[in-house]
C-alpha cells in the first residue's frame, strides 16, 4: 500500500488503512453495550462528499507497529512483504479504511472523486482486479456502523426488527458485536486493527487477503498472532481456530438477511486519491425501522460458503515457477447428501454448486440453504495433483459458527501433493513498433524522441529482464553515427506484454533516411530474445528531406540616449523625469511594438529600489527610427549616483532587440550631489574646562563644532550669553565675536567671554551663537535648555568654626559638674534666614561622643552673613579626669545641614579635664587564662590595671610572688619587672612571672606589684587576701595514655602471626610505689574482645611522676585480615585502679590488619592469538588474569579499547562487557572486542579493563604502555602522486608572479599523524632545480589514510618565458621520508611558462594628478605601462593628443615622446604634453600611445573610449543669487496687495543668448509654494557672462501676515536649466510680511432672553460674545471678563469675573465668556463688560469702553403691584431664543413685557402672603 521502505533512504511517511485504525484510541464499551463518544472519533463516519473533494490525506508513523505482510500470498516486487505502520489515516478529519493494501499512499495526496458505495467499484489486487457489488460494501459499511457507531436504542430496535423478520437471527448479531467487543475492548489497537482485517477480506467479498510476512515489529507480531489466532468466545461457546473476522463476515451475512431491520443512509463512499493512489473505504449510517416488513422471497441463498485451495508449495515458489503451477482454475462441485453414499460421491451424480478458484485458489458462493453438504474437487489446477477426498460440510441456521472458516477457508486440512510432472516453459520472443512521442512514423529532420513500443510474449512474470536498443541506418544496415542506443528494465506481472524504450537523438542530419530500432531482452546478462529485422516497417521510422530555410530576416537592434527632459546628462537630487531616446533598426514597418525600460545603479548593477520602470507602444513607419520612453522618479536620495537605463523591445510575443550595457555613457544620467546646509554645536566651558565656575572674575570658552560649510570661505561667529532663568540676555551685556576661515568643511572655533560673576551666583548661564558668512547668518544654535551650551556659577557654602571654654573662660576644667560654653563663628549665611546650630561633646581620646551623650542645640535668625552664636553644654565630668573633651557643631537650615565643624584635633574646640593620682589594681592568672595550674614549669600574667598615669612618661612595674599560707616570699623568689610609656592616662599592662610549680602543688601564690616613675614609687598593690591577685596550684589525678603498634614500629599489619606492643604513658604516679598495667585486645568493628581473647600484664615501679612503659600481645592475626585491632590498658597499684585508657575509637591504641586487594593483568591478541592484525574487521580476545577475588562472587569485566599516541579511547568507542562469578580467588576471562580497523592503520591499540563487583570498582588495569595489552594495526606502504596548476588551473600561465599548485594525491597514510610534504620546482630541460631556488612546504595531519594536499608555490617566472617547470615532492613523518614522486618527465608534475607578446596601458592626467583640467595652459602627464619589453633595448615612446568627439588628432596637433631602456620587463615611463586648453572648454581629450624598437612598432594603444587615457576640460557652470525686495527696496511689508522684485544675480551665461529666469514664492514655514501660487519670468539676453535681472511678483498679501515669502529662482536658456537657485533658509530671497495686530469687540446679552435687558435676579446669566481678528490659528488664548458699574465706571463689588481658554481654528472667530451671578441688587443699573485676550500671560488685546451698548446689559426695576389685586401666578412660557436673520416679532420686546408682568405677579403674591399671616 505504501512505497516499499527498503527502496528509501528514509522511511516515508506512510500508512496503512490497517495504520487508518490500529493507533487511534477505541473507547470502552458501556455495560449497555453503546459506544461512547469517545469512541466514534477513532472509528469511519460518513464524509461529505463536497468536503472532501480538496481534502488532504493525512497519515502518521509509529515504529512500534511496524508491519511486513503479503497480499493474497503476494510478497511485493521484491519478494521480502509491503511494509507500513499501522497508524491512522484520515480524510477532513475523519477516518478512513485502506481498501487496496498493497497500492502505495505518500500521504500528500488529496481526494480526487467519492463513489457512493451502492454503485459498487472495481478494486486493485495484486495481479489484477474484481469487482464488488454495492449491496456487499454497504453490508461492510453496516458492520462498521452496527460494532462502533450506532447507539444502544438503535441496536435493540436492529435487533427487534431482525427477530421479528427470522426468528433468533436479530439475538445473533447482538451477541457477535457483544462477544467481539468484550474479548477485544482491553486493547484498543487490536480491536481497530480487527476491524481493518475485516475491510479487506470482508469489505472485498473474499478477494482480498492479507497475512503476517517476516520482519514486522514484536508489537505487531504480537497483534498478528492474539487478533489471528486466539479463541473469541461467542455466546458463551468458543471453536478454535475460529476467528474474529469470520463473526463480522457472519455479521453482515445476517444483516444481507435482515436489510429491512435497518435502511442504509446513501452516505458512505469509496474515495479515489491524487496519483491514483490507494482507494479509502468512509462509513456510512443506517436507520433502523420501527416495523419491518417481511421481505419477499430471497432471489439469492441467505447463508454463504467459501474454500481455499492450498498447495505444498509456497507462494513464493509458485510465482517464480514461470507457469508450471498455479492456484487458479481449480474446479470444486458441491453435493447434496442424496448425491453421496458411504461418504462417497456416487458414480453420475451431478454437483448442485460448482466452485472456480482464482489466483489465490480462492473461491466463494454467497448464497446457499442449510444442511449437509460435501466438497470434491473435479479438476486439479496447473501442475497439481487432482485431490480425490470428500469433505463433509455441514451448514445450519443460527449457528453461524458453522458456516463459514478462518483464514484457511473450509476445509482446514486441505491440501495437494506434490506435482508430478513439470510444464515445459515456452520460449521467449519480442516484436517491436517504432513511432515518435507523438505516434508518427514520419518525422522531421531536428532533434526528436522515438519510442519503440516492445511487445513480449513467454516471460517470466516478476522477473526483472532488461530491454536494450539500438538505431539503424536503414540504408547502410549500420549503426547510426553517432551511436544512437537506449536501454530500460522492466518486471513483467504477466508472461505476455508490452514495455516502452525511448531513443532520443539529432535527426537534423538524417533528412531522407530510415531509421530501424533493433531490440534485445536479457535476463541477468544473458540474452533470452530478440528482434533485428532491418525490414521490418514497423521498426522503422522515415525522417523527412528538410525545407530550405528562408534567408534570415535582418536583426533588428537598438541604441540609446538618457537625459532628463530639458536634455541634460547630470540632474539634481529630486523630482525628475528622465527622458530615453530609443534608436531602433530593422523593425518591421506597421507592426506594433512594445518598448520597456527599467533604471539601473552603475554602482551596484542591480534595479533601482524602488524600481522605475517605463513603457510605451509604438508602431514604425520606417524600418529605423526613434522612439521616446519617459522615467519619472524620486531622486532625492540617489545624490552622486549614476543611473543607467535598460531597454527591451518586443513584439508581443518575444524580445526583438535589447540595449543593457551597465557601461554605456549614453544610456547614462548622473545625479548630482546635494549640498547640505551649514550646522553649528556648542560646549561652553571656562578656560579650565569646568561646567561650573565661582562667582568671581572668569573667562568662559565656548566652542563652537561647525559643519558644511564652504572651504576657504571666512566667517564670523558671534555669542551673546543668556540667563536661562530669565530667558534673557545678561544685563549688562556679555557678548563675543571672532572670524575665521574655514579650512575644511567640518571643524571646531573656539569663542571666548570675559565676566565678572560674583553677582551670579546661582545661576546657570548659556551661550547663543550664530555663525554668519558676509553678513549673512548661515546657522544658528540658540537653545535656553542645551546643557552643553550651558555654565553653572557655583554658590558660595556656608562655613564655621568654634571655640570651647567653660563659662568661666578657661580650657581646664575640675572634675565636677561643669558648664562649656562653645562660640561658633559662621560665614555666608543668609541674611534674614533662621538657623539650628546643634553641638555635641566627644572624647578625643576614643573619638566617640561622651556616654552618656552630652549635647545642645540653639536656633537663631542671622542678622548678617557672617558672625557668632554660643551653644551651652551642661554635663559631669567628675568620670572624665584626665580627658580632653572636643566640641563637634553643625549648622542646619530648614532641617538640611548648611555647615559643620568637626575637628577631634582642633585645640579651639577642646577643654581638659583634669586628672587626680595614679592607682593599680590587678589580676594573676596563668598563660592560658586559667586561676589553677598544674604542679610543673608555668607562666603567670599578672595585668595591671592603672589609673591616672601621665601620658607619655615611662614607668617600671615590678613584681614578686608571695606563699600565702606563709604570707611571705617564695623560696627560691620568683620576681619580675617591665618598662612601658603610658599612651593614655588610664589603662593595664602585663608582666610574666615563670616558676616550676612541681614543688608547689596545694598551694595559693600571691602576686605584689609596685609602679615607679624615674625611681619613685607612684602607685603599688600588695593584698595578700587579694583573690584577683592569687593562683591555686593543684594537686593531679594519675593518668595514661596509650599508643600500640607491631614490634617494627607499624601501625597496620599482615594477617599472620604478630607481636604488638602497647606503649603506656603514665602521668601523675607516686614515685616508688610498684604498679601493675594490664590490657586486652578489642575488636574495633563488633566493640567487643577479640575471640579467643588475647591478653597482657606487666609490673613497674615508679621511678618519676611521669613516664612509660611498654606491655606486649602476641596473636594469630591471619583471621583477623580487615580487621581494626585496639588495646584497652588499665593501672592499679595495691589492688585497686588508679588509672584506665578504654577508648574504641583512639587511633593511637589502634593497629589494622590488612586485607590483599584484588589485581589484574591482561593479554590482549586477535582471535588467531596475533599480537599484529590487519586494516580491516577483526576480533580482539582480551585474556584477563585475577587474583584476590572473593569466590562465589559474581564480578563484571568491562573493557575499552585506547589509541596508544594519543591516549584517548578510539572513536568511534569500541567496548566490551562480560560477567562471571569467581570460582577461585585467582584465574582468568576472556573479553571480545569487534571492530572495524581499516581507520586504524599503523595505529596501536591498547585494552583497558576494569573488574567491579555490585557496581563498585575493585581492579583496574589501564597502562597505555603496557605490551601485552596491546596489538599493532599494520599499515601498507605510503604512495603518493602530484598534478601541478597554476591557482587558476591553467597548466600554461604567463611570464610574471605566478603562483602554482601541486596537488599531492597521497595513500596508505596513517590516521591522525602529522606528514610534513616539501616540494621544489625543476627546470625540465636542464634537470635541475631552478635558480634561484624554488621550494614549498606544508604540514597536515590525515584524516584518512587516502587524500590529497595542495602545496603551494610562488615564483617570479618573468624569466622563465617558454619554459617548462617540474615539481619534485617529498612526504616525511617524524623527519623520516615515507614517499617521494620526482620525475621529470611526468606531466602532470610539469607547468608552461609562455612567451608573451610587449603591450602596454596608458594613464593621462595633468600633473597635479587630476582627470579634470580648468581651459587655461595646462601639462598633461601620460603614463605607460609596458609588458613583456626585452630588458637593456632602448625603446621610444610616442603619443599624439586627440578630441574624443571628433576621433581626430587635436588643432593645432600636441605630441609627445620620451625614450628609455628597460631594467624590468614590466615597468612605467611617462610621457608629457603641454597645450593651451582655453579653446578647449567641455571636451574630452585622449592620448594614443606607441612603443617602437629602432624603426620596428612592438606594441600601441589607441582607443579612443578608454577612460584611463582621457581627461576633460572643464566647463564653468552657471550660478544665480537672488536678493528680494519690495518696490521701495524694503524687506517688511504690509499684508496687502504688493510688488515685490527679486533682482537674479548670475555668471557663467554665454552671451548672445537668450535666457529665460522663471521664479516662484515660498511660504519658508511650510518650504511649500504659495497658494495661490505667485510666480514670475522675464526673458534676456546678456551681454557679459555675469549680470543682473530683475523678476517682478505682483500678488495679495492681506492673507498673508506675519508670514516669510522666499523667492525661488531657475535660468533655463530654452532646452535645459543652467542655474537654480532655491534657499528657503537664504535671507537675501526671503521678505517679511509684518503681523497685523489682534483686534477684539464684544456684545453682552442675558442668555435668557438673548438681548441687553435683565432682571434683577438672583442668578442671572450674562454672555459676552468675544468677536477677534488677526489671532494665530492653533495658539492657545484666554479671554478674561469683568463686569463694570456703568454709573461709575469701576468694577462691581464684590467682583464678577470669567474666563474661556480656546484655540482659534482661523485668524477670526468669536468666542463667548459666561457670568452667572447675583443681580438682585443691581436694578435699574447697567453693567458693561471689560475683555482682555492674553497670549502666554500677555496681554495681546483688549476691548474696555463703558459706552459700548453692544457691551452693555440693563437691569429693569420692577413696578410695585398693589396689594389689593394679587394675581396668581403665572406659568413661565418657554422662551426662544431670536437666531440671527429673523424678522418680524420683536422677541426682546416680548421678553422684557413677560419678564415685567411675571415681577409683578410674584410680588403682589408675596405682598398678599404676607398680609394674609398677619
Amino acid at each position: 500500500m505504501f512505497k516499499n521502505i527498503l527502496k528509501s533512504p528514509s522511511i516515508r511517511k506512510m500508512a496503512t488503512s490497517i495504520a487508518s485504525v490500529a493507533g487511534a484510541v477505541v473507547a470502552t464499551v458501556a455495560s449497555s453495550g453503546v459506544v461512547s463518544a469517545e469512541t466514534n472519533s477513532t472509528v469511519s463516519r460518513p464524509i461529505d462528499p463536497d468536503t472532501v473533494k480538496a481534502g488532504p490525506v493525512s497519515i502518521e508513523l509509529d515504529p512500534t507497529f511496524y508491519m511486513k505482510y503479503k497480499v493474497n500470498g503476494d510478497m511485493g516486487p521484491n519478494g521480502i512483504g509491503y511494509e507500513d505502520y499501522m497508524r491512522p489515516i484520515r480524510v477532513a478529519g475523519e477516518v478512513v479504511y485502506c481498501v487496496e493494501p498493497h497500492v502505495r499512499l505518500e500521504g500528500n495526496e488529496t481526494v480526487t472523486r467519492a463513489i457512493p458505495l451502492s454503485q459498487g467499484i472495481t478494486m486493485r489486487k495484486p495481479g489484477g482486479t474484481y469487482s464488488v457489488s454495492g449491496n456487499t460494501l454497504i453490508r461492510a459499511a453496516f458492520v462498521n456502523w452496527f460494532m462502533f457507531n450506532a447507539t444502544g436504542a438503535q441496536i435493540d430496535q436492529v435487533v427487534k426488527s431482525a427477530n421479528a423478520l427470522h426468528p433468533g437471527e436479530g439475538d445473533q448479531m447482538r451477541n457477535i458485536r457483544d462477544g467481539i467487543r468484550s474479548y477485544y475492548n482491553n486493547d484498543s489497537n487490536k480491536f481497530v486493527f480487527l476491524m481493518q482485517l475485516y475491510y479487506w477480506w470482508g469489505a472485498s467479498d473474499g478477494n482480498v487477503t492479507v497475512g503476517p510476512a517476516p520482519g514486522s515489529s514484536d508489537a505487531m507480531v504480537k497483534y498478528w498472532n492474539e487478533t489471528m489466532f486466539n479463541n473469541v468466545t461467542i455466546n458463551g461457546g468458543g471453536r478454535s481456530a475460529t476467528i474474529a473476522v469470520n463473526w463480522m463476515v457472519r455479521l453482515s451475512n445476517l444483516y444481507g438477511n435482515n436489510m429491512a431491520a435497518a435502511t442504509y443512509n446513501n452516505d458512505g463512499y469509496i474515495l479515489e486519491t491524487s496519483g491514483d493512489a490507494q482507494r479509502l473505504f468512509s462509513g456510512a449510517t443506517f436507520t433502523p425501522k420501527a416495523t419491518p416488513v417481511a421481505p419477499p422471497a430471497p432471489q439469492e441463498l441467505p447463508l454463504s460458503i467459501s474454500m481455499q485451495k492450498k498447495s505444498t508449495l509456497s507462494a513464493d515458489e509458485i510465482a517464480k515457477s514461470n507457469g508450471e503451477y498455479s492456484l487458479k482454475d481449480a474446479q470444486y462441485g458441491l453435493f447434496a447428501e442424496a448425491d453421496v453414499s458411504g461418504g462417497e460421491v456416487k458414480e453420475g451424480a451431478l454437483p448442485k454448486y460448482t466452485l472456480i478458484t482464482d489466483d489465490n485458489g480462492y473461491a466463494k458462493l454467497n448464497y446457499i440453504e442449510s444442511g449437509t453438504w460435501y466438497l470434491k474437487e473435479l479438476k486439479a489446477p496447473k501442475g497439481h495433483q487432482l485431490d480425490k477426498t470428500t469433505h463433509k460440510l455441514i451448514v445450519q441456521k443460527g449457528q453461524p459458527e458453522v458456516h463459514w472458516s478462518g483464514e484457511y477457508r473450509i476445509p482446514v486440512a486441505y491440501t495437494t501433493d506434490k506435482p508430478i510432472e513439470k510444464v515445459t516453459q515456452p520460449t521467449p520472443e519480442i516484436g517491436t513498433t517504432l513511432k515518435d512521442d507523438q505516434g508518427s512514423k514520419t518525422v522531421d529532420a531536428k532533434p526528436i524522441t522515438l519510442i519503440d513500443t516492445v511487445s513480449y510474449k513467454n516471460l517470466k512474470p516478476g522477473t526483472e529482464y532488461t530491454v536494450s536498443g539500438r538505431l539503424m541506418d536503414k540504408e547502410s544496415g549500420k549503426e547510426l553515427s553517432p551511436a544512437v542506443t537506449a536501454t530500460t528494465k522492466f518486471t513483467p506481472t504477466s508472461a505476455n506484454g508490452t514495455v516502452d524504450i525511448k531513443f532520443t537523438l539529432d535527426a537534423s542530419k538524417l533528412g531522407g533516411k530510415k531509421v530501424v530500432a533493433f531490440e534485445k531482452v536479457s535476463e541477468g546478462g544473458n540474452v533470452v530474445a530478440s528482434h533485428e529485422d532491418i525490414n521490418d516497417e514497423g521498426q522503422t521510422v522515415t525522417i523527412k528531406k528538410p525545407t530550405p530555410p528562408a534567408p534570415p530576416a535582418p536583426t533588428p537592434k537598438i541604441g540609446t540616449t538618457l537625459k532628463d527632459d530639458q536634455g541634460v546628462k547630470e540632474v539634481e537630487a529630486k523630482q525628475v523625469t528622465l527622458v530615453d531616446t530609443v534608436k531602433y533598426t530593422n523593425l518591421k514597418v506597421g507592426k506594433e511594438y512594445t518598448v520597456s525600460g527599467r533604471l539601473m545603479d552603475k554602482e551596484t548593477g542591480k534595479e533601482l529600489s524602488p524600481a522605475v520602470t517605463a513603457t510605451t507602444k509604438f508602431t514604425p513607419t520606417a524600418t529605423e527610427g526613434t522612439v521616446d520612453i519617459k522615467f519619472t522618479l524620486d531622486a532625492s536620495k540617489l545624490g552622486g549616483k549614476k543611473v543607467v537605463a535598460f531597454e527591451k523591445v518586443s513584439d508581443g510575443a518575444e524580445d526583438v532587440a535589447v540595449h543593457e550595457d551597465i557601461n554605456d555613457e549614453g544610456q547614462t544620467v548622473t545625479v548630482k550631489k546635494p549640498v547640505p546646509n551649514p550646522t553649528i554645536g556648542t560646549t561652553l566651558k571656562d578656560d579650565q574646562g569646568a561646567k561650573e565656575v565661582e562667582p568671581k572674575q572668569i573667562t568662559l570658552v565656548d566652542t563652537v563644532k561647525y559643519t558644511n560649510l564652504i572651504v576657504g570661505k571666512e566667517y564670523e561667529v558671534s555669542g551673546r550669553l543668556m540667563d536661562k532663568e530669565t530667558n534673557k540676555e545678561l544685563s549688562p551685556a556679555v557678548t563675543a565675536t571672532t572670524k575665521f576661515t574655514a579650512t575644511q568643511a567640518d571643524g571646531t572655533v573656539d569663542i571666548k567671554f570675559t565676566l565678572d560673576a560674583s553677582k551670579l551666583a546661582g545661576k546657570r548661564i548659556v551661550a547663543f551663537e550664530k555663525v554668519s558668512e558676509s553678513g549673512k547668518v548661515v546657522a544658528s544654535h540658540e537653545d535656553i535648555n542645551d546643557e552643553g551650551q550651558t555654565v553653572v556659577v557655583k554658590t558660595p557654602n556656608p562655613s564655621i568654626g568654634t571655640t570651647l571654654k567653660d563659662d568661666q573662660g578657661a580650657k581646664e576644667v575640675e572634675p565636677k559638674q561643669i558648664t562649656l560654653v562653645d562660640t561658633v563663628k559662621y560665614t555666608n549665611l543668609i541674611v534674614g534666614k533662621e538657623y539650628e546650630v546643634s553641638g555635641r561633646l566627644m572624647d578625643k581620646e576614643t573619638g566617640k561622643e561622651l556616654s552618656p551623650a552630652v549635647t545642645a542645640t540653639t536656633k537663631f535668625t542671622a542678622t548678617q552673613s557672617n558672625g557668632s552664636i554660643d551653644i551651652k553644654f551642661t554635663l559631669d565630668a567628675s568620670r572624665l579626669a584626665g580627658k580632653r573633651i572636643v566640641a563637634f557643631e553643625k549648622v542646619s537650615q530648614g532641617g538640611k545641614v548648611v555647615a559643620s565643624h568637626e575637628d577631634i584635633n582642633d585645640e579651639d574646640q577642646t577643654v581638659k579635664v583634669k586628672s587626680p593620682n595614679p592607682s593599680i589594681g590587678t589580676t594573676l592568672k596563668d598563660d592560658k587564662g586559667a586561676k589553677e595550674v598544674e604542679p610543673k614549669q608555668v607562666t603567670l600574667v599578672d595585668t595591671v590595671k592603672y589609673t591616672n598615669l601621665i601620658v607619655g612618661k615611662e614607668y617600671e612595674v615590678s613584681g614578686r610572688l608571695m606563699d600565702k599560707e606563709t604570707g611571705k616570699e617564695l623560696s627560691p623568689a620568683v620576681t619580675a619587672t617591665t618598662k612601658f610609656t603610658a599612651t593614655q592616662s588610664n589603662g593595664s599592662i602585663d608582666i610574666k612571672f615563670t616558676l616550676d610549680a612541681s614543688k608547689l602543688a596545694g598551694k595559693k601564690v600571691v602576686a605584689f606589684e609596685k609602679v615607679s616613675e624615674s625611681g619613685k614609687v607612684v602607685a603599688s598593690h600588695e593584698d595578700i587576701n587579694d583573690e584577683g591577685q592569687t593562683v591555686v596550684v593543684k594537686s593531679p589525678n594519675p593518668s595514661i595514655g596509650t599508643t600500640l603498634k607491631d614490634d617494627q614500629g607499624a601501625k597496620e599489619v599482615e594477617p599472620k602471626q604478630v607481636t604488638l606492643i602497647d606503649t603506656v604513658k603514665y602521668t601523675n604516679l607516686i614515685v616508688g610505689k610498684e604498679y601493675e598495667v594490664s590490657g586486652r585486645l578489642m575488636d574495633k568493628e563488633t566493640g567487643k574482645e577479640l575471640s579467643p581473647a588475647v591478653t597482657a600484664t606487666t609490673k613497674f615501679t615508679a621511678t618519676q611522676p611521669s613516664g612509660s612503659i611498654d606491655i606486649k600481645f602476641t596473636l594469630d592475626a591471619s583471621r583477623l585480615a580487615g580487621k581494626r585491632v585496639v588495646a584497652f590498658e588499665k593501672v592499679s597499684q595495691g589492688g585497686k585502679l588508679v588509672a584506665a585508657h578504654e577508648d574504641i575509637n583512639d587511633e593511637d591504641q589502634t593497629v589494622k590488619v590488612k586485607s590483599p586487594n584484588p589485581e589484574i593483568g591482561t593479554t590482549l591478541k586477535d582471535d588467531k592469538g596475533a599480537k599484529e592484525v590487519e586494516p580491516k574487521q577483526i576480533t580482539l580476545i582480551d585474556t584477563v588474569k585475577y587474583t584476590n577475588l572473593t569466590v562465589g562472587k559474581e564480578y563484571e569485566v568491562s573493557g575499552r579499547l585506547m589509541d596508544k599516541e594519543t591516549g584517548k579511547e578510539l572513536s568511534p568507542a569500541v567496548t566490551a562487557t562480560t560477567k562471571f562469578k569467581a570460582t577461585q580467588s585467582n584465574g582468568s576471562i576472556d573479553i571480545k572486542f569487534t571492530l572495524d580497523a581499516s581507520k586504524l592503520v599503523g595505529k596501536k591499540v591498547v585494552a583497558f579493563e576494569k573488574v567491579s563487583e555490585g557496581g563498585k570498582l575493585v581492579a583496574a588495569h589501564e597502562d597505555i604502555n603496557d605490551e601485552g595489552q596491546t596489538v599493532v594495526v599494520k599499515s601498507p606502504n605510503p604512495s603518493i602522486g602530484t598534478t601541478l596548476k597554476d591557482d587558476q588551473g591553467a597548466k600554461e600561465v604567463e611570464p610574471k608572479q605566478v603562483t602554482l599548485i601541486d596537488t599531492v594525491k597521497y595513500t596508505n597514510l596513517i590516521v591522525g599523524k602529522e606528514y610534513e610534504v616539501s616540494g621544489r620546482l625543476m627546470d625540465k630541460e636542464t634537470g635541475k632545480e631552478l635558480s634561484p631556488a624554488v621550494t614549498a612546504t606544508t604540514k597536515f595531519k590525515a584524516t584518512q589514510s587516502n587524500g590529497s594536499i595542495d602545496i603551494k608555490f610562488t615564483l617570479d617566472a618573468s624569466k622563465l618565458a617558454g619554459k617548462k617547470v617540474v615539481a619534485f615532492e617529498k612526504v616525511s613523518e617524524g623527519g623520516k621520508l615515507v614517499a617521494a614522486h620526482e620525475d621529470i618527465n611526468d606531466e602532470d608534475q610539469t607547468v608552461k611558462v609562455k612567451s608573451p607578446n610587449p603591450s602596454i596601458g596608458t594613464t593621462l592626467t595633468d600633473d597635479k594628478g587630476a582627470k579634470e583640467v580648468e581651459p587655461v595652459q595646462v601639462t598633461l602627464v601620460d603614463k605607460v605601462a609596458y609588458t613583456n619589453l626585452t630588458v637593456g633595448k632602448e625603446y621610444i615612446v610616442t603619443g599624439r593628443l586627440m578630441d574624443k568627439e571628433t576621433g581626430k588628432e587635436l588643432e593645432p596637433a600636441v605630441t609627445g615622446s620620451a625614450k628609455f631602456t628597460p631594467t624590468e620587463s614590466n615597468g612605467t615611463v611617462d610621457v608629457t604634453f603641454t597645450l593651451d586648453a582655453s579653446k578647449l572648454a567641455g571636451k574630452k581629450v585622449v592620448a594614443f600611445e606607441k612603443v617602437s624598437e629602432g624603426e620596428k612598432e612592438v606594441a600601441v594603444h589607441e582607443d579612443i573610449n578608454d577612460e584611463g587615457q582621457t581627461i576633460v576640460v572643464k566647463t564653468p557652470n552657471p550660478s544665480i543669487g537672488t536678493t528680494l525686495k519690495d518696490e521701495q527696496g524694503a524687506k517688511e511689508v504690509e499684508p496687502k496687495q504688493v510688488t515685490l522684485i527679486d533682482t537674479v544675480k548670475y555668471t557663467n551665461l554665454t552671451v548672445g543668448k537668450e535666457y529665460e529666469v522663471t521664479g516662484r514664492l515660498m511660504d519658508k514655514e511650510t518650504g511649500k509654494e504659495l497658494e495661490p501660487a505667485v510666480t514670475g519670468s522675464t526673458k534676456f539676453t546678456p551681454t557679459e557672462p555675469s549680470g543682473t535681472v530683475d523678476v517682478k511678483f505682483t500678488f495679495d498679501a492681506s492673507k498673508l501676515a506675519g508670514k516669510r515669502v522666499v523667492a525661488f529662482e531657475k535660468v533655463s536658456d530654452g532646452e535645459k536649466e543652467v542655474a537654480v537657485h532655491e534657499d528657503i533658509n537664504d535671507e537675501d530671497q526671503t521678505v517679511t510680511i509684518k503681523k497685523l495686530n489682534p483686534e477684539i469687540g464684544t456684545t453682552l446679552i442675558n442668555k435668557a432672553t438673548g438681548d441687553h435687558k435683565a432682571s434683577p435676579d438672583k442668578e442671572v446669566t450674562l454672555v459676552d460674545t468675544v468677536k477677534y481678528k488677526n489671532l494665530e490659528v492653533g495658539k492657545e488664548y484666554e479671554v478674561t471678563g469683568r463686569l463694570m458699574d456703568k454709573a461709575t465706571g469701576k468694577e462691581f463689588q464684590p467682583a464678577v469675573k470669567a474666563t474661556a481658554k480656546f484655540k482659534p481654528t482661523a485668524s477670526e472667530g468669536s468666542v463667548d465668556v459666561t457670568f452667572t451671578f447675583d443681580a438682585s441688587a443691581l436694578a435699574g443699573r447697567s453693567v458693561v463688560a471689560f475683555e482682555v485676550v492674553t497670549l502666554d500671560g500677555q496681554v495681546v488685546a483688549t476691548h474696555e469702553d463703558i459706552n459700548d451698548a453692544g457691551q452693555t446689559v440693563e437691569f429693569t426695576t420692577p413696578e410695585t403691584p398693589k396689594p389689593s389685586e394679587p394675581k396668581p401666578k403665572e406659568t413661565p412660557k418657554t422662551k426662544v431664543t431670536p437666531k440671527t436673520g429673523v424678522k418680524g416679532m420683536n422677541y426682546g420686546l416680548v421678553a422684557l413685557i413677560g419678564a415685567v408682568v411675571a415681577a409683578l405677579g410674584l410680588t403682589s403674591f408675596a405682598i398678599y402672603r404676607k398680609k394674609s399671616d398677619k
